[in-house]
């Protein structure tokens, strides 16, 4: 498994473009899963789902699938079955948290063998304060002024803070790799990586 981390932004404004281009063309025939479960407003659902079709789509990705907080624990499966590229979106961090906890999607993504794309709410629900599939935390829409705030946080958990046009890419345990600017906070010291 593949996670980029990214630090947000708008994809209609394309600030990541360059790095979801990274990570789609890491992968032969992508398939694309969206969980798409960062609001409860049925309106903003499909206006954003439409948006993010055609984002990957311009980044090459024909086939793209959309998890339903309806479907089956069965179709879950099969749909990340038939993917090789998640993307969680941003939006509402304890909407969509709430909704991958009830929904046991977990799993899944734990055990998942393909690229996973976490784009600020996305990139935090995969902390160790949400549903620990790393063991740290991700600080999205970094900016300097937290800086306090996240030393004081660093005592007890590392903390990458990603800038909203950047990624941590993460490989495993102890390999990563950086697209753009990433800090770590870790014991109350911060350090450029």
């Amino acid at each position: 498994m593949i996670i980029y981390f990214e630090g947000g932004g708008d994809i209609k404004e394309s600030i990541l473009k360059k790095i979801d281009a990274t990570a789609v063309s890491s992968i032969k025939e992508p398939s694309l899963l969206v969980i798409p479960w960062t609001t409860n407003e049925k309106i903003k659902l499909k206006k954003y789902n439409g948006i993010i079709k055609e984002y990957f789509k311009s980044l090459g990705v024909l086939k793209i699938r959309y998890l339903n907080y309806t479907d089956s624990k069965e179709t879950i499966k099969k749909k990340f079955n038939k993917s090789n590229l998640v993307y969680l979106p941003g939006g509402d961090t304890a909407i969509l948290v709430d909704k991958l906890k009830k929904k046991n999607i977990y799993h899944f993504l734990k055990n998942y063998r393909g690229v996973i794309i976490g784009n600020s709410a996305g990139a935090i629900s995969l902390g160790t304060s949400s549903l620990k599939i790393v063991n740290f935390e991700i600080e999205p829409h970094y900016s300097a002024k937290n800086d306090s705030k996240l030393k004081k946080l660093s005592l007890k958990n590392k903390i990458y803070a990603v800038r909203e046009d950047s990624s941590l890419v993460y490989y495993s345990k102890d390999k990563f790799k950086t697209l753009g600017v990433v800090y770590i906070f870790y014991k109350n010291k911060k350090k450029k990586l």
